[in-house]
């Protein structure tokens, strides 16, 4: 087992691991201090010299993969993260459910859990316990004060994984440059010119292949347009950003000593708790978690070698730097899991994360200043310049027109088509304000024997939503009409809407009885007047009783659908049309107070419409596929849902006082046929027996 141990000989944390069975000796690892910190949370902890501890090889594999391990040799082909453990390796392990799910949290949240080293994690840690954090760019845990840049016990300097800082050692046979990296290890950098030679560089590795200088200054322009080439991939393959843009930087002079310095620069590229600048000869490498390509800050230089130099960011040391209660409009530039961060006139700045808002912009104000940077809160504003508890505020997206460099934490809410919501604040944050429907029962707007009477607008898990003085509200077991209005009862307050009771259909007139009802809404449906046709059926629904009449109450229900479904083609889409219909279809098959006979009989008969409409959609879509081919095949299946329908319609069972199927599918198939270049056999058929 792997042991993790507080040196006695010098200061330091250390492990000692055989990562594979045939080395005959472990070997000994420096451990990072975020490591360190890792351990501690998860129970290891080697407080004072000579402490140690046995910990599960299953947490070195990672640690070592992410630079967490690392040798003051700067070796890394111990791990090889092609060859993967089996997929037991960890779930079998001794580390505990939460352990597990700890060890993933951590490995995502890091720095360097990016490009292809995070695609191979990923598929290791797969079965672990942990989030579901699916976004396209991860987002780290940042630690402001920390450091990437590292020293050997002799002083030499250590950059993590994929750099490397070294001097150019010699010209091989092949005329490729060949860099002595700080490391102990050669790297071969491809052809540069002969001058190169004695010159210190930062380059990057991708574990063994794909090297690349990153002083342009040294470059030939026959490097330059190779680099020009594959600089894409190694962007891809080390989660590098910004590195194509030092392909602009050319050979260039300023004859000036920055040793000690401090200057504003410009970064190019970021990555692995590493920035690089540019300033005439010297490339800048940026000690710090919190750059991101594009900032451009202010830096101490620490360390110079050659015209490579090392430097932290650093605030102005005179008054024209940020001042605690300075209120700021801040440009966002980097989303860590615990920070927002951008630069304010070259200073960093940063804000603590309470809420999942991803604001470009934020206004703060400054509460803390360190050497590095500044801390600022939406909270320390002026009570003016930010909303206050239990004021109403109208959110667009997440913010609202009053303040707009506040960013508003919106709840979970119903529905996904109310393009304003207004809602109470119900707590200032550090990084936001967020804001809750439960406010509202300590005042009068949805309270006491209140009746709401709004359209539908959505449909959510078997609940329709109304929006009411730009609230959103839940009202379940009311069938799906877009656009009918119910009357509700307000009943009960959540973060992101009010529920409500239904009470009935806002209908304009009912008809006397079923048969007429179904009558006058056919009558309409045929003059294409589908509004009013949609009003008539859903007062046909109303008017018949369940219980008593289930047959009755379910062919109103359809012709509610179809009146519904043909409105929807007509003044929108066929995908909006269809989403309503299968809403519909569910809800029926749903209904558990019906006989299963009548339930599944006019599901069919819907079902054979629903397919009836996917044929015209294909038919569409060929008409506009330019490739013969791809158009022929989406023909192929638009032949093949028509043959389904027609399954549906000749199976049908027959409904007495009504002809089946409702001339509405008919006329739909119809019309549907006439577009059609083949048909089927079992769709001629049926076609004959209705004209027959």
């Amino acid at each position: 087992m792997p042991t993790l141990r507080n040196k006695t000989t010098a200061e330091g944390i250390i492990v000692r691991w055989k990562p594979h069975p045939r080395h005959n000796r472990p070997s000994t690892y420096q451990v990072s201090p975020r490591a360190v910190s890792f351990l501690e949370n998860l129970g290891y902890k080697v407080s004072q010299p000579g402490d140690e501890v046995t910990i599960p090889p299953q947490i070195c594999r990672p640690l070592r993969l992410l630079g967490d391990l690392y040798f003051e040799s700067g070796s890394q082909d111990d791990v090889d993260l092609e060859n993967q453990p089996s997929p037991s390796y960890y779930t079998t392990s001794t580390l505990s459910k939460k352990q597990l799910s700890q060890l993933r949290s951590y490995v995502e949240s890091h720095p360097s859990y990016i490009g292809g080293l995070r695609e191979g994690l990923e598929n290791e840690l797969t079965d672990l316990p942990g989030s579901e954090d699916d976004t396209d760019i991860p987002r780290p845990r940042l630690e402001p004060q920390s450091r990437s840049v590292r020293y050997a016990s002799d002083g030499r300097i250590l950059l993590p994984e994929p750099f490397y800082i070294g001097k150019i050692d010699r010209i091989s046979n092949n005329r490729n440059a060949i860099v002595s990296t700080t490391e102990q290890r050669e790297v071969n950098l491809g052809r540069l010119p002969k001058s190169v030679v004695g010159e210190w560089t930062v380059c990057i590795e991708y574990r063994g292949v794909w090297t690349m200088c990153l002083t342009p200054q040294l470059w030939s322009d026959g490097y330059r347009s190779d680099a020009r080439e594959y600089i894409g991939k190694l962007e891809e393959l080390t989660g590098l950003t910004g590195l194509n843009r030092i392909l602009n930087i050319q050979r260039r002079q300023y004859h000036k000593d920055i040793s000690d310095a401090e200057m504003e620069v410009h970064v190019y590229a970021a990555g692995h708790g590493l920035g690089i600048a540019y300033y005439g000869e010297w490339t800048i490498i940026i000690d710090s978690e919190l750059v991101t390509t594009g900032d451009r800050i202010h830096v101490t230089i620490e360390d110079c070698y050659g015209n490579v130099a090392t430097a932290i960011p650093h605030r102005p040391r005179d008054a024209s730097g940020l001042s605690v209660g300075d209120q700021v409009n801040l440009e966002v530039s980097k989303f860590g899991q615990n920070f927002l961060v951008g630069t304010c006139d070259g200073e960093l700045l940063v804000v603590p994360r309470e809420t999942e808002v991803t604001p470009e912009e934020i206004q703060v104000a400054v509460t803390e200043l360190y050497e590095k940077y500044a801390i600022g809160t939406v909270q320390a504003l002026d009570d003016n310049a930010r909303p206050s508890v239990d004021e109403d505020i109208d959110i667009e997206g997440e913010m609202t027109e009053k303040y707009p460099g506040i960013p508003v934490f919106v709840p979970e809410f119903p529905g996904q088509s109310l393009a304003k919501l207004k809602l109470p604040v119900a707590t200032v944050n550090t990084d936001s304000v967020s804001v809750s429907a439960r406010a509202f029962q300590d005042q009068n707007l949805f309270t006491g024997d209140t009746t709401i009477t709004s359209p539908i607008e959505d449909w959510v898990q078997g609940s329709v939503v109304l929006h009411k003085y730009n609230v959103p509200v839940l009202v379940p077991g009311v069938r799906y009409v877009p656009g009918m209005s119910v009357e509700a009862r307000p009943k009960k307050f959540e973060d992101g809407y009010v529920e409500a009771e239904f009470e009935k259909f806002d209908l304009p007139k009912i008809p006397q009885t079923f048969g007429d009802g179904i009558k006058q809404g056919d009558s309409k449906l045929r003059a294409g007047e589908y509004t009013e046709a949609i009003s008539i059926f859903t007062a046909t629904v109303e008017m018949t009783n369940l219980d008593d009449e289930p047959t009755n109450w379910l062919d109103a229900v359809l012709h509610e659908i179809l009146a519904l479904t043909e409105f929807t083609l007509t003044d929108k889409s066929i995908e909006e049309a269809l989403e309503v219909l299968e809403i519909r279809i569910e809800s029926v098959e749903e209904n558990g107070s019906l006989a299963e006979s009548i339930r599944r009989t006019t599901c069919d008969e819907l079902n054979s419409y629903r397919l009836i409409i996917e044929t015209t959609q294909r038919l569409q879509e060929a008409d506009q596929v330019g490739d013969r081919s791809e158009a022929t095949a989406i023909r192929s299946q638009a032949k093949n849902l028509l043959t389904d329908a027609v399954e549906y319609l000749a199976n049908l069972e027959s409904l007495s006082g009504r002809e089946r199927p409702h001339w509405l599918i008919k006329d739909q198939l119809k019309r549907t046929t006439d577009e059609m270049l083949l048909l089927s056999p079992p769709v001629k058929n049926y076609l004959r027996r209705l004209e027959d």
